[in-house]
């Protein structure tokens, strides 16, 4: 016992819920359906229970009429401040507060003891004064019998409607008190059942249920005259809801034990008391719940597996979709709103719960997806059994909180380490998410705490706020307030917290006034807090179980900005709750307390109306709505955001009980959240975007039938409206289909690529190639095409000019739309919609626009961006729509994917290093916005939307995406070329599958774009006619356009353009010619204007030739040809074209290389071209006597099998980089380490001689190295270690170059080593079988063997395979491969095969592969397996007709073989595999730790040893050793595997039983062991001696 004189602060656990019972009150609790009761009763009860262990008990036992003392308190600054006591002298355990509601002044008390005492009965307590008095009614609960006892009453009910209506039960004595008048007058009812469960019928004020579960026969019963007649229900009832929908019959809803366990639910409208309106709902169900419109119901698909159907508004129940292959034991439906149902699924029982949220309902489906994996959500008898939670509750929950008030706002604990047997405050983490749990983020900390100090906290770190709920209202070690939020005060948020890494450290109290977007600390330590008049009033008061008693209340009417204290009681009291009317709409708050050692209950009345200074007008009032610059974006529901008139923090006014808040509603503007995937398209998991099914055999994108020419159709982006949603513009383009004409004829789909000195057109339906009738192209870079006006565009880097050549009526002349001011011109995009051509030169570093639709483009050009923003500007594309332009920059240093307005501005970079390094080609899909480009040196094909966002790696990892260096996207696929194999390729645009070569030997591709009827379809404002601008007229975004002047113009003050000298151009915008031009101008002799820069350039720019008159002989540079008065490169002489005017380039040309062919005009083209079906040869030549159109054999090394690593086309840096070999010389250092610029004649100062000698200098094979000051050597001999150059230049700059280590063999074409005993053994090591390369002296006797399904070829070097070998594709250099193919039968392999990722499990592998199969041949297919390294295969049972498989039974953490063989349907001949992939299984729960141990070391020490798992099923990553007691377990972590013993130091205590378990834990999950348990020896009472040392010895003595 405690002395009289201590004060004992009795612990109280405050629980808050629901306690007003309405429609859906459950019966019987269900075992693995748990649904949260999302509706907001009209009244709210709070319950407080007292802790019984402490002091404390009845001062009276007998006593039935507790005494009332009523204590009034003034404040001693503020007389307007009073408080109120009132003191029950109760002592009954349990303590239910209950306020009415609509705008009663009713609050009714009951006290009780959870296990009733006989004599002790409850009391009810009422105050009719909003709790300034209260009278005791106890007297009018007479069980009116000889025993003369007084009835325990267990809880009591509101009708929600008729609020005078109440029913008081004693379940135990079977007993009824039911009340017309708020408890004025009571009539007593006896019944012959147990009254377990009561729930009123909403609609009429005297039927309600009453449901007797003690009953084996679980039977319900109806009363529809308040108490006095009974009537039976149904009986095995297992639970029963009320169903009220607008416009519908009211429906009881029944579900009902049948004899084999499962059960049936049935509805009625007339309480089952007709049968032939009682109606089957759902049979063979487990579970069964209804709240609000929703019906819930689950049923077994397995063995532990159970299936979720829902039902909205009575419609046909359908299945919840998870998209988890992953058994679903339990679930949580944790919110249902707006639309959405939120619902927590329990996969394991191990505490492994997923938060999903729906999306979309079908037919016969609702689909849902993954919000927020790892949820605190907890299920009784399923998750942490052991742990301290299964003593603390029976009920299901989950930390999930909606911000009341607002849209799709949800706050959320997550678990960052899951620990079986249980979970701590260390393991959780606090997450946030404003747009209906699409993207959830940490809580940023606020900067200052309360008292300005700087708060040290940076996500970057971990850091972050943590906010306690629920799991923390239970918790012994907290027992907290949960987060508290309201529709009356929207935005406002106050919690408590910790800031840190997870939920474990010091707590505060911490206050958002928008919605969670910021945080503020406003109190240190456990407080209770609340807040009143609508967040005009918040509260706070010391919880005494942390912080000790007090008399003080704080409060704050600025939001919390500042805060005053009232003392309301002469005494200190502990205090255990603080409360108010649900509803934060009065200023009248509630304390619960105690003030002697003896419990007895306070209840403490404070009202702060009179804090207020005047009552608040209009002009205290702002319109507020959450919103957020650069942070999350906010949600908007349907279409429509809601905004709200909020009190200015600062006006210290009073909104009043009776404020009605209105509340406006506003459009939002269109974006993701407000479309649904169309018919054919499903959402893909990871990125939340639309994309197409491909197992569906219709295409979503063809023309319908019904399409007329001179009508209209609509081409689905995959997205459409979400029915119901009303937003406005936005993003709205990105997603609604594309209005495009029905074609007269339909246009054929083709690819356009540029190939240096040619222009081919490519069928995709027949892949048939057609040369375009393009003359006297040198090095194309570019191509475009206009589908309307039928024109190819293209940029000729070599006469540095952007041409154009239409074929309307074959008569159109080639067209020069610019010549002046260009250098690299090396990316080109054609702005259909407003008649413009973009351009990038990378030289010049500009992004520039030309005018397609007048006859004089020439000066309708303008800079859009300049070299103030780019460095090295690479490719390009537009979208007109839109009003965007991205562009790739290829800067050393700089490197980055961007995008701005077409007008320039808004430059925003939307990807940089490291992500992006070399980036190439870039593309837009016009039908699913999304952006596609390439990156040359990460070798990946990425993907992102039109702002950057949800980016992902198409394919990578690939050798077919080596150096890729443009990129098209047309429906369901993207296209690019593989310059290694002289090939396009194919792939999935979505997923990376399905990887294609559709068309090959295509040498040299540079440029690719696709075009199709549907490619160059859609309008902006630009459209018009006549057009809005008198020159240049650019789209811009959200339907925009702008006004821009050409280069040639300046802007005058009113926007117009201008000529030069501030003249006013002529009505038909040309300017007039000045008398005099101005500095920056060349004056002709007509008097013409032209650009200085334009003069002495060989073109004829004053049309009287005066600009190029007296223009002196230039001086070549080493490495040039002189054409007279022009230098040109020295690579351009003797290349089959002329240059020069007078031809020179091309004289005394008498030879080609070995590996060329020499057309009759002397010109050189690639040997492979000769007979290829194209006229390479400006004559033809090429194409004479030719027997066949393919290829001839030939055994000369042919120029596109490179032994080096850089493609025929780039030049190779000292540092092994490879760049464009237009790139070398351009006074830019792309290399990085300058070697591209080195010999490039800047060096040399004398400019003595006039004129270069006509003979080439001599230049090297382009895989050779160039020595000084001559001579050539293979490329593969530099940074060898060996000095093969007589200066050593070949070895300089390699410090990071491949080497080989002693004893070992170089590759010659790959960085890959071979121990020198495999050199020349007959079997190629080197992946390109150079180590058997010149060996046939050496292995005259040994034939080099190639594994079997593969073919010898190059004389024996390496190996193909054999599906390579006749295929009419020369794949060997020697064309072995394609000799004697009439003998030779054809051989069908696997070539391309990979694993899906998405499907990897622990014990299974999905193997996918693609094989080319001929008309009329149908294969079969027999996947195969092995463990890695082994050679024992696993064959398939059966053969198999589908291109995929999925390989089950595997061993989890372990790496396998997989391979393929085929063979053809009803035939007997199996082909061996040629191809094989690797993969390794997922991790897996590890099996428990073995052989625990535990030793006393001493009476502070014990030793825990264990052996690892048998099985780690992956990387052991930790141990944790645990201990019981204490309560929760002490826990002890090793983080390092290897490590299987510990040492734990407690305070034990001797004979006590102390149990030990330890868990391993991996990437993926964790295990236990078995329990051991220790009896501590109670006699050891010393600890272990330390520090012995002899002092002194002698033969008998120490």
């Amino acid at each position: 016992m405690a002395s009289p004189g201590r004060f004992i602060c009795i612990f109280i656990l405050l629980n808050i819920e629901l306690f007003s019972v309405v429609a859906d009150l459950p019966g019987p609790r269900t075992k693995h359906l748990y649904v949260k009761d999302t509706k907001v009763a009209h009244g709210r009860s709070f319950i407080f229970n007292r802790d019984s262990s402490v002091e404390g008990g009845p001062i009276n036992g007998s006593n039935i009429e507790p005494q009332l003392e009523h204590f009034i308190s003034a404040s001693s600054h503020d007389d307007d401040i009073i408080s109120v006591v009132n003191r029950l002298n109760d002592s009954h355990q349990q303590l239910m507060v209950h306020w009415t509601g609509e705008e009663s002044d009713v609050i009714i008390c009951l006290t009780r003891d959870p296990t009733p005492v006989r004599g002790k009965p409850s009391s009810v307590f009422i105050s009719y004064d909003y709790g300034t008095t209260f009278e005791n009614k106890t007297h009018y609960f007479s069980l009116q019998d000889q025993s003369g006892d007084y009835a325990n009453v267990d809880k009591f009910y509101n009708h929600p409607k008729y609020n005078k209506h109440y029913v008081f039960k004693d379940s135990t004595n079977r007993v009824l008190y039911t009340t017309k008048d708020h408890g004025k007058h009571f009539e007593m009812v006896k019944l012959k059942f147990h009254p377990t469960d009561i729930s009123f019928n909403e609609e009429e004020p005297l039927t309600f249920l009453a449901y007797d579960k003690i009953d084996p026969q679980k039977k319900l019963w109806l009363i529809q005259d308040f108490g006095s007649t009974w009537t039976l229900v149904q009986e095995y009832v297992k639970a029963y809801f009320w169903s009220n929908l607008p416009g519908e019959k009211q429906l009881l809803y029944v579900e009902r034990e049948e004899p084999n366990g499962s059960s049936t639910v049935l509805s009625s409208p007339s309480y089952f008391q007709d049968e032939v309106l009682t109606n089957v709902v759902l049979k063979d169900v487990e579970d069964f719940e209804v709240r609000e419109d929703f019906m819930f119901a689950t049923k077994k698909t397995g063995e532990k597996s159970l299936d979720l159907y829902i039902s909205h508004k009575r419609k046909p129940f359908v299945k919840a979709v998870f998209n988890s292959e992953t058994n679903n034991l339990n679930y949580h439906v944790a919110e249902v709103s707006d639309g959405k149902v939120f619902v927590a699924v329990d996969h394991d029982g191990n505490g492994q719960v997923n938060l999903y949220v729906s999306d979309r309902v079908t037919e016969d489906s609702m689909l849902f997806t993954l919000s927020l994996p790892k949820i605190l959500c907890f299920f009784p008898h399923n998750t942490w059994n052991v742990t301290w939670l299964s003593g603390v509750t029976d009920k299901s929950f989950a930390d999930f909180h909606k911000v009341e008030g607002l849209r799709g706002i949800y706050i959320a604990s997550r678990i960052s380490n899951i620990s079986v047997p249980g979970v701590g405050p260390e393991d959780l983490t606090t997450v946030i998410t404003f747009d209906m749990g699409g993207e959830w983020r940490p809580l940023k900390a606020p900067k200052v705490d309360n008292e300005g100090r700087p708060i040290n906290c940076s996500m970057a770190d971990g850091c972050s706020l943590h906010l306690f709920q629920h799991f923390n209202q239970l918790y012994p070690m907290t027992r907290s307030v949960p987060i508290l939020s309201s529709k009356s005060a929207p935005g406002l948020i106050m919690a408590t917290g910790i800031i840190g890494k997870s939920l474990k450290g010091r707590p505060g109290v911490f206050l958002s006034r928008d919605a969670g977007l910021t945080w503020h600390q406003i109190l240190k330590g456990h407080h209770f807090f609340n807040f009143g008049d609508h967040g005009g009033v918040l509260v706070a008061v010391r919880y005494s179980k942390f912080l000790g008693k007090t008399r003080e209340l704080m409060y704050s009417t600025d939001e919390g900005e500042t805060w005053n204290s009232y003392e309301f009681y002469k005494d200190d009291l502990c205090i255990d709750g603080l409360i108010t009317e649900p509803g934060k709409n009065t200023t009248t708050f509630t304390m619960i307390g105690s003030v002697k050692a003896h419990h007895q209950w306070h209840i403490i009345k404070v009202d702060l109306r009179n804090a207020f200074s005047y009552p608040c007008t209009k002009d205290d009032y702002k319109y507020w709505s959450p919103s957020s610059e650069n942070g999350p974006k906010m949600s908007c529901l349907l279409g429509k955001k809601e905004v709200f008139p909020r009190r200015i923090s600062h006006s210290n006014c009073y909104n009043g009980r009776d404020f009605d808040r209105p509340v406006k509603t506003e459009n939002c503007e269109c974006d993701a959240e407000d479309f649904q995937c169309d018919v054919g398209f499903e959402r893909d998991l990871e990125f939340h975007q639309c994309i197409r099914i491909k197992s569906l055999s219709f295409d979503p994108y063809a023309v319908p039938a019904s399409c007329r020419p001179g009508q209209m159709y609509n081409r689905t982006k995959g997205y459409v409206k979400i029915p119901g949603d009303s937003c406005e513009g936005g993003y709205e383009t990105r997603f609604l289909p594309d209005l495009l004409p029905c074609p007269f004829k339909e246009k054929k789909e083709f690819i356009l690529a540029a190939q240096s000195k040619k222009i081919v057109r490519i069928g995709l339906e027949d892949s048939k190639l057609h040369v375009l009738p393009v003359e006297k192209l040198k090095e194309v870079t570019s191509v475009e095409f206009d589908l309307r006006n039928n024109c190819v565009y293209w940029a000729d880097i070599n006469y540095h000019v952007i041409g154009r050549q239409c074929f309307s009526d074959g008569k159109e002349l080639p067209e020069k739309l610019a010549t002046k001011d260009l250098e690299y011109v090396e990316g080109m995009a054609l702005d259909w919609a407003s008649n413009l051509l973009f351009f990038v030169d990378a030289m010049r570093s500009t992004i520039e626009v030309i005018r397609t639709d007048t006859n004089s483009p020439r000066w309708m050009r303008r800079t859009i961006l300049n070299s103030t923003v780019l460095r090295k500007p690479r490719r390009i594309a537009v979208h007109p729509m839109q009003g965007y332009v991205f562009w790739t920059e290829w800067s050393t240093d700089d490197a980055s994917v961007s995008r701005a307005n077409l007008d320039g501005s808004d430059v925003r970079k939307l990807f940089t290093e490291p992500l992006v390094e070399w980036p190439n080609g870039i593309t837009i899909d016009h039908i699913a916005e999304r952006i596609y480009w390439v990156d040359g040196r990460k070798d990946y094909i990425g993907s992102s939307d039109l702002d950057g966002k949800m980016f992902r790696k198409v394919i990578s990892n690939d050798d077919r995406v080596s150096y890729p260096f443009a990129v098209a996207v047309f429906k369901d696929n993207l296209y690019w070329p593989y310059l290694y194999q002289s090939a396009i390729y194919m792939a999935d645009k979505d997923l990376g599958i399905g990887i294609t070569a559709i068309a090959v030997k295509l040498f040299g591709v540079v440029d690719l774009k696709i075009f199709a009827h549907g490619v160059q379809e859609g309008e902006n404002s630009c459209s018009r006619k006549p057009s809005p601008c008198p020159y240049i007229c650019v789209g811009m975004p959200q339907g925009g356009h702008r006004c821009l002047c050409p280069d040639s113009m300046v802007e005058g003050p009113d926007g117009g353009c201008l000529c030069p000298g501030g003249e006013k151009p002529y009505d038909n915008g040309t300017c007039p010619a000045l008398a005099t031009c101005n500095d920056q101008y060349f004056t002709c002799d007509n008097g013409m204007c032209i650009s200085k820069k334009w003069v002495c350039d060989m073109d004829n720019d004053c049309d009287d030739g005066s600009d190029e008159a007296a223009c002196p002989t230039p001086t070549c540079k080493p490495g040039e040809f002189s054409c007279g008065k022009r230098c040109i490169p020295m690579k351009w002489r003797c290349d089959g074209y002329a240059d020069c005017v007078d031809g020179s380039d091309e004289s005394d040309c008498n030879t080609c290389l070995t590996w060329q062919f020499m057309c009759t005009n002397k010109q050189c083209i690639y040997r492979s071209w000769q007979c290829d079906g194209v006229a390479e040869c400006q004559d033809g030549s090429d194409e004479v006597n030719c027997t066949s159109t393919t290829n001839t054999t030939t055994t000369t090394p042919i120029p596109f099998l490179q032994t080096g690593p850089c493609a025929e086309w780039m030049f190779r840096c000292s540092s092994d980089k490879c760049i464009p070999y237009w790139w070398k010389c351009d006074m830019f250092d792309d290399c990085g380490d300058n070697s591209d610029e080195i010999g490039c004649g800047d060096e040399q100062k004398d400019t003595t001689s006039t004129a270069v000698s006509s003979t080439p200098q001599k230049v090297c094979h382009k895989d050779h190295f160039h020595c000084f000051p001559g001579g050539c050597i293979p490329s593969s001999w530099m940074c060898d270690n060996k000095l093969d150059c007589d200066n050593d230049e070949d070895e300089d700059n390699c410090k990071y170059a491949f080497r080989c280590s002693r004893g070992q063999f170089t590759c010659d074409s790959v960085r890959f080593c071979v121990h020198m005993t495999q050199v020349c053994d007959g079997i190629g090591h080197c992946p390109d079988f150079s180590d058997e390369v010149g060996c046939e002296d050496e292995v005259k006797q040994t034939t080099p063997s190639c594994p079997r399904g593969f073919f010898r070829c190059d004389f024996g070097s390496r190996c193909i395979p054999l599906d390579k070998s006749c295929d009419g594709t020369q794949d060997c250099v020697d064309g072995s491969d394609e000799l004697d193919c009439s003998k030779s039968p054809a051989v069908n392999q696997i070539l391309r095969m990979g694993i899906d990722s998405h499907n990897k499990s622990p014990k299974s592998l999905l193997l996918y592969w693609w094989i080319s199969t001929p008309n009329d041949t149908k294969f079969e297919f027999l996947p195969s397996y092995s463990v890695l390294d082994s050679n024992k295969w696993v064959n398939h049972t059966e053969w198999i007709s589908e291109l995929e498989f999925k390989f089950v039974n595997l061993t989890p953490y372990t790496s396998y073989n997989l391979t393929v063989y085929v063979k053809i349907k009803d035939s007997d001949e199996v082909f061996t595999p040629a191809s094989y992939a690797w993969a390794t299984t997922a991790q897996d729960v590890p099996s428990p730790p073995r052989n625990v141990t535990v030793v006393q070391k001493s009476a502070t020490v014990v030793e825990v040893s264990w052996l690892p798992p048998l099985n780690p099923n992956g990387e052991i990553t930790a141990y944790v050793v645990n201990m019981v007691p204490p309560i929760p377990p002490l826990r002890k972590r090793i983080d390092h595997a290897e490590h299987t013993k510990v040492l734990i130091t407690s305070q034990f205590i001797g004979g006590i039983n102390y149990s030990f378990w330890v868990s391993a834990t991996n990437a993926v999950e964790n295990n236990r062991s078995n329990v051991v348990t220790l009896t501590f020896d109670k006699n050891a009472t010393i600890n272990a001696a330390e520090d012995l040392e002899v002092i002194e010895n002698s033969e008998k003595n120490f």
